[in-house]
């Protein structure tokens, strides 16, 4: 019985999130896993739309999401909820990777101010 009430519950989180994001016009993918001998679950949710979001924006949105679906205890059963844009899914070693990061460098040491 406890494995179908866990299925039940990362259910409920999965419909509850796409819900909320479609909501706010985010379209997502959401995958969930169980960490062993713990009755927590975390997620992972992967929409392009979080690109233009702050990494704080989206957990605010998320758990925003959550907080309104969820008693504070049945949240106390997610070790967290990941949430990133397709693009940054890629392995480090990936070309655009590689490049985004030299234009990131770049860009971060455009805005230092030289020092005397």
């Amino acid at each position: 019985m406890a494995k179908t009430a866990s299925a039940d519950f990362v259910t409920r989180v999965k419909r509850a999130i796409e819900k909320g994001l479609t909501v706010a016009g985010i379209s997502s993918k959401i995958q969930a896993e169980p960490i062993p001998g713990t009755n927590l679950h975390r997620f992972l949710v992967v929409a392009q739309g979080f690109a233009a979001l702050r990494p704080s924006e989206r957990q605010d949105l998320v758990w925003r999401i959550m907080s309104q679906e969820f008693s504070p205890e049945e949240q106390l059963r997610i070790s967290m909820i990941v949430t990133l844009a397709p693009q940054e899914m890629m392995p480090e070693n990936h070309p655009q990777a590689i490049t985004r990061r030299k234009a990131w460098r770049t860009r971060k040491n455009e805005k230092k101010v030289p020092t005397r």
